[in-house]
């Protein structure tokens, strides 16, 4: 009778699959406790006029300034824009930053 319970028992690595899969099923379900606490607290912040998103890096007045200069004519490289505004050049690149196109036609 012993002999017959030993065929029966699942090998080792059977039960560490299980063991791996239920804990990979735990991690699962923190993680999706994490995506609905996180949206929840975003969502209290939004209400209160807590959460506004990334504020534009140039000012209302600076892109004014931008897109008069570049309907002028008077912005001739890069660096010039940066310089004038005081920032760096990497805030003008942003897709963002052009938006003086659009205001100059």
């Amino acid at each position: 009778m012993a002999h017959a319970t030993a065929e029966h028992r699942p090998s080792p690595s059977v039960i560490s699959k299980l063991f791996f899969n239920i804990l990979a099923t735990f991690a699962e379900f923190e993680v999706d406790l994490l995506r609905l606490r996180t949206r929840e607290g975003m969502a209290v912040a939004r209400a209160k006029g807590k959460l506004k998103g990334k504020q534009p890096k140039l000012t209302a007045r600076q892109q004014a300034e931008l897109a008069r200069m570049h309907a002028t004519g008077e912005l001739h490289h890069r660096r010039a824009h940066g310089s004038f505004l005081r920032r760096p050049r990497d805030c003008l690149s942003h897709p963002r930053a052009h938006r003086f196109d659009a205001v100059a036609r």
